[in-house]
């Protein structure tokens, strides 16, 4: 990952291990950007969504450009400006991500778009902005990874009292639906580096500062792990570029991401179980799915590898259609207790073909990690990817194999 914090000493549980304040964290609010561009461009710029990150990237963009009248100057100088993340590989390494879904996700074709909407702008207010190239396409994508893969929500302070609903004021994984104000860029706190199941520090939010707090005994030489969700590998390479890779359990002789996840789409099911439907009846199967489940891509894991929602999925393609509509009538889904063999047969060749989707063998792939000193940083986390994705497919086939569901037979419910 090239940088991050490492214990010089020894250090106790609740022991605080720097501060910082609230008014040099980097946002729309603390930046004079706003001002400088007044509310009419900053409105342009926010395009009538509160969520929108443009603002929050074009005043990074302008507190860099400023130099070192900026106050943020020094914090910009040790910001990386290189990037392992998948909006800055090239095709032929992510052609490597066959048959995953993040590979949908990378938002490159967007962030180019939003940066020619942005670019006119710029251009038509020529005296606020000054010359237009500094504010390149190469610049804003980089002040776009920063905030993807650095930043805070940070809300405004309250008393404990005043906090009505008892949460507290924690560092979460940035949503595009929280308001641009709260996200934001704070020195220090954003150099720790987060592994799965090893957070050993959490940010604590005060009137006047955020404080890093130690949550448990540090050794001298220990890295210090700041406390964020445990996503599956998929997202930390989109968002960071870098992979979890290591024992999936203290027993297992496999390695990866405890969290990973692969995902089956109901349209894959959807062609199984009515091969010769019309579309207006396969369309009626999706949106009752989506109405009454609320998804149509389903997500599986180490933990779950044929999650119930997955099974009524199946159930409810394969039913009859006058047992459908009676499902229709009453908005009820089918149970998952009624998935019979027949649908774990069904099922079982829809999880095949998606693996299939990945190309390549998995037994092979596994082999290529074990002589990693013969691959790129990017081969390498491919590789991880999809063999960790291939796995957990290839363990719901083993579940559905091993489980006897003979005497499950479908009924409207």
């Amino acid at each position: 990952m090239g940088r991050g914090l490492v214990a010089v000493a020894d250090i106790k549980p609740q022991q605080s291990l720097f501060s910082i304040p609230r008014h040099i964290v980097l946002s729309t609010k603390t930046s004079a950007f706003k001002d400088v561009v007044g509310n009419d461009v900053y409105a342009q710029l926010q395009n009538g969504d509160e969520a929108n990150w443009t603002p929050l990237i074009m005043a990074m963009c302008w507190e860099y450009l400023q130099g070192e009248s900026s106050k943020w100057h020094s914090y910009f100088s040790i910001l990386p400006d290189q990037f392992t993340s998948l909006m800055f590989w090239p095709k032929q390494d992510l052609d490597l991500l066959k048959g995953t879904t993040v590979i949908t996700r990378i938002g490159l074709e967007d962030i180019e778009a939003e940066y020619g909407r942005v670019s006119q702008i710029i251009k038509t207010n020529h005296n606020v902005f000054g010359d237009s190239q500094r504010y390149s396409l190469d610049l804003f994508k980089r002040m776009g990874s920063l905030i993807l893969s650095r930043s805070f929500t940070v809300l405004d302070w309250k008393p404990e009292e005043e906090n009505e609903d008892g949460e507290s004021d924690e560092e979460e994984e940035v949503d595009l639906r929280t308001s641009v104000d709260v996200v934001s860029m704070v020195p220090m706190a954003d150099i720790l580096n987060a592994r799965s199941d090893s957070a050993n520090a959490h940010t604590e939010y005060e009137e006047h500062n955020l404080r890093m707090i130690a949550l448990k005994d540090i050794k001298a030489g220990e890295q210090v792990f700041n406390t964020y969700d445990d996503p599956p590998n998929s997202d930390l390479l989109r968002r960071y570029g870098h992979v979890d890779y290591t024992p999936l359990s203290k027993d297992s002789e496999y390695m990866g991401n405890r969290y990973n996840v692969a995902e089956i789409p109901a349209d894959l099911i959807l062609e199984k179980a009515l091969p010769n439907a019309n579309e207006k009846m396969k369309e009626r199967r999706v949106e009752f799915l989506l109405d009454e489940c609320g998804e149509d891509v389903f997500e599986i894991t180490n933990d779950d590898a044929v999650p119930d929602l997955l099974k009524i999925c199946v159930v409810l393609f394969t039913l009859p259609d006058t047992d459908f509509k009676k499902h229709e009538k009453s908005r009820k889904v089918p149970k998952a207790s009624v998935f019979s063999k027949e649908n774990a047969e069904l099922l079982a060749k829809a999880i095949k073909e998606r693996i299939e989707q990945y190309g390549g063998v998995l037994e092979d792939d596994i082999a290529k990690l074990d002589k990693s000193d013969t691959l790129s940083q990017n081969q390498f986390n491919a590789l991880v990817l999809t063999v960790g994705e291939r796995r957990i497919l290839t363990k719901a086939l083993e579940e559905l194999d091993k489980n006897d569901y003979s005497q499950k037979k479908q009924r409207v419910n």
